[in-house]
């Protein structure tokens, strides 16, 4: 099966060599371009972080000093998520398996099992535009959180030309989409090219993404349970 990854290039060749590992082919076709925001200055201390996305790392990173990052709490969204917080020097690391709904469920549970100190906030270091509004939910909760935006993500003006010649001859099986954003995105630069695609299967990391895209798009949809890209590969195998 040829597979369009249209995730930003460092996450789409980790996903890539797993699919060719699993004996697939792939085309790599980031759709969001991922900018750092300048001058984007923590403002404050802060109990513990929540990260719901990789890209929010690096500037995460840079912030804190080695022995700040191995004692500052944080919570992920998903294992690979943790594996890149944990990678940059952060030590205590958790992780939720679902979406940034999930992780606001668990947060209550997870502060106070790391008798996190109430008179701070959490930090939840994030995109400039975000689908949820995560310190407004958690205050639901009676937890504090203040979201730091550290990058924005850009849509992608057109498919490059050799991702053009494969959906002109049909030489896409599948496309992988893991957010509403770029499921918008892959929608705009279809239609702008006038491209009908009826055979083509969507992977797509949630139901809501799912739900995002117009009726008729495609073969058919399919998403995991739970917003896990394993759990995504894993149905891409059956």
């Amino acid at each position: 099966m040829h597979i369009l990854v249209t995730r930003p290039m460092v996450q789409s060749k980790k996903t890539a060599k797993l699919l060719m590992e699993l004996g697939h082919t792939c085309t790599i076709e980031p759709l969001l371009k991922v900018e750092a925001i300048q001058n984007s200055n923590f403002q404050m201390p802060c109990s513990g972080i929540l990260l719901t996305s990789s890209n929010a790392i690096p500037a995460t990173r840079d912030h804190y000093s080695k022995s700040e990052r191995e004692k500052i709490p944080v919570l992920t969204t998903g294992k690979s998520t943790a594996a890149a917080a944990e990678k940059a020097g952060f030590a205590r690391v958790d992780y939720i398996q679902g979406s940034a709904l999930d992780l606001v469920e668990k947060t209550p549970q997870w502060v106070d099992a790391n008798q996190l100190n109430g008179d701070l906030p959490l930090l939840y270091p994030c995109a400039e535009q975000t689908a949820h509004d995560i310190p407004a939910l958690l205050a639901r909760k009676n937890i504090h959180c203040t979201a730091q935006p550290v990058y924005r993500t850009v849509p992608r003006d057109r498919f490059t030309d050799k991702t053009e010649l494969h959906l002109e001859k049909g030489g896409i099986d599948a496309v992988m989409l893991y957010s509403k954003k770029t499921a918008d995105a892959f929608c705009k630069l279809v239609n702008q090219a006038g491209y009908v695609l009826p055979d083509i299967t969507f992977y797509l990391l949630s139901k809501e993404i799912a739900q995002s895209l117009p009726k008729g798009l495609g073969r058919k949809m399919i998403y995991p349970i739970k917003p896990e890209e394993n759990d995504l590969l894993a149905l891409i195998n059956q």
